[in-house]
């Protein structure tokens, strides 16, 4: 009968006291500690066959895909930070600077870029203090909930606040509040990040 390793993972090992078969001993060695690792497949297809069942905690870098992934018991996880993907605008918005953009950091949705009006026009909404719509997100890199946070924009006055707004069906809005006569032409989305949803 075989002992157990001392860091309590279930790592058998052979005792000189266990009838003498190294082909047992080694295959049920390597059959606790090989799950236990990083493993790497050549893509998500070769992980999803050998892979059918994995346990959470499983680590694997899917060689295709450039992308070390651990599974949480629900689905896999990118460790690895995706591509950026360009920006879905609706009409009248468009890239200033920066390639505009989103990408997928394991949970965390991350932003960058500057848009601006195509037109280059002020970002002033109608009524003065409301929402402008300029972009959508897909539905993988969409918060569970609406998240506000303060962004950076083209500075006018030392009386405007700049915020923006990621809804739950991926509309990305800007709202601008001060007392302004001119109002910013751009506005810039770089260091923001949120929770994707599930």
């Amino acid at each position: 009968m075989p002992a157990f390793d001392d860091y309590g993972q279930d790592v058998p090992r052979p005792l000189l006291s266990d009838t003498p078969n190294i082909e047992v001993a080694m295959q049920s060695m390597l059959a606790a500690l090989i799950p236990q690792t990083n493993l790497r497949f050549a893509n998500a297809n070769e992980r999803a066959a050998f892979l059918p069942n994995p346990v959470a905690g499983t680590e694997v870098y899917l060689v295709a895909e450039k992308r070390k992934e651990v599974f949480n018991g629900t689905s896999w996880i990118s460790l690895t930070p995706g591509p950026w993907t360009p920006l879905t605008f609706l009409t009248d918005y468009t890239a200033y600077f920066g390639s505009p953009g989103y990408r997928v950091v394991g949970d965390e949705i991350q932003l960058r870029g500057v848009i601006k009006r195509v037109d280059g026009g002020q970002l002033k909404s109608s009524p003065v203090g409301g929402w402008l719509s300029f972009a959508t997100l897909p539905v993988a890199a969409r918060p569970s909930a609406t998240k506000d946070m303060p962004i950076a924009v083209e500075w006018m006055s030392n009386n405007q606040t700049a915020r923006l707004s990621i809804g739950v069906s991926g509309t990305l809005q800007i709202g601008i509040v001060g007392n302004l006569s001119v109002w910013p032409t751009w506005a810039s989305l770089d260091g923001v990040s949120f929770a994707a949803g599930s």
